[in-house]
């Protein structure tokens, strides 16, 4: 059902957007600036505390995706992600990685049905 007239104006949209984009973004970038700043005072745990938060991020964000590649059969994106890994560390190019571990997994997820 559409609306006779718009519920918000042109600029009134762009104010939502903008202002909606900045309370996102602000709160990752004023701690990384803040930080950025004095990396070299940071006590040295804390600083390699820091140097794991992106792997593990990245873990997070990867392994579910792994695991239900093609839902009943965590193998196919298992054995993708295992082929990615060794590939990477053999070829040390994350592009290969991708893009073989990708093809892995789409043969065998079609080989599976």
């Amino acid at each position: 059902m559409t609306h006779p007239h718009p519920p918000y104006s042109s600029l009134e949209w762009w104010t939502i957007v903008l202002g909606m984009a900045a309370a996102t973004y602000l709160p990752r970038a004023l701690p990384t600036l803040w930080l950025a700043r004095r990396a070299a005072q940071l006590p040295p745990a804390l600083r390699r505390w820091l140097e794991m938060l992106p792997p593990a991020a990245l873990g997070a964000l990867v392994v579910p995706g792994i695991l239900y590649v093609a839902p009943g059969r965590p193998w196919v994106g298992v054995a993708g992600g295992v082929a990615a890994l060794v590939i990477a560390a053999l070829t040390r190019s994350n592009l290969a990685a991708v893009v073989l571990g990708a093809a892995l997994v789409a043969g065998l997820a079609l080989q599976a049905g």
